[in-house]
């Protein structure tokens, strides 16, 4: 998933560094939607994580920190300015992408303990759907939708990996996990257009209908450690 993330971000880095606009807006969501799917690792190392994909809300002076750096510094230039300075930009491209080989370099050296898999699912899912009233991550893009396809597959991964452990002690938690992601994926349905999303935000409604089973998927993925004696 690092190596896929890696390739996107230098499609996207090298439309920056050409001065196309519409390129780079085309390529930032499914960008973006590979970094959502290796989040839930991500988020063990906050600093890395802040620099890739920190919003401009998380800083003091808000677009305008020099800390405010990653993703949405992209993403604010690329679609939230009326003549966006893509020369400008470029380097932050570029520190983009070598802060997501640090990033890969820590995660394939992640001691990753049995317990951490659902716990971390459980915790994105819980930030994801109080994020969601506010509109998400995506205040100047609006890929909500894509941004939500990529935590539903990356937290699913992981709740794959821990499925087989739940067959004997507690096969009514598994279905409810499996039953879950299906709901959340049912949510995503009205705003999916080809291998893609539609363009534009999701509203009120669409929120709350997203909102539900991601927070019952986090209720649910918080009980695993304990069905498992991990606790």
């Amino acid at each position: 998933q690092s190596s896929q993330l890696a390739d996107a971000v230098g499609e996207l880095q090298a439309a920056i560094q050409a001065g196309q606009l519409q390129q780079a807006q085309a390529l930032y969501a499914p960008a973006h939607l590979l970094y959502k799917r290796i989040e839930p690792m991500a988020d063990n190392f906050a600093d890395l994580e802040t620099r890739i994909n920190g919003r401009a809300d998380y800083f003091e002076k808000r677009e305008a920190d020099p800390a405010f750096r990653g993703f949405h510094r992209l993403e604010y230039t690329l679609f939230g300015q009326p003549t966006p300075d893509l020369k400008a930009l470029a380097p932050i491209a570029d520190e983009l992408q070598a802060d997501l080989g640090k990033l890969k370099e820590r995660l394939s050296a992640l001691d990753i303990k049995p317990e951490r898999l659902a716990s971390s699912a459980s915790r994105l899912l819980r930030r994801t759907a109080d994020n969601l009233p506010a509109g998400g991550e995506e205040a100047w893009s609006h890929a909500e939708a894509s941004d939500l396809q990529g935590t539903l597959d990356g937290t699913r991964k992981l709740a794959i990996l821990v499925a087989p452990l739940l067959t004997k002690p507690a096969p009514a938690l598994k279905k409810g996990i499996e039953d879950g992601y299906a709901q959340f994926g049912k949510a995503l349905d009205p705003y999916r257009d080809g291998n893609g999303f539609k363009a534009g935000a999701l509203d009120d409604a669409g929120r709350k209908a997203v909102a539900a089973p991601v927070n019952q998927l986090a209720d649910t993925l918080g009980q695993v450690n304990a069905a498992l004696g991990l606790e």
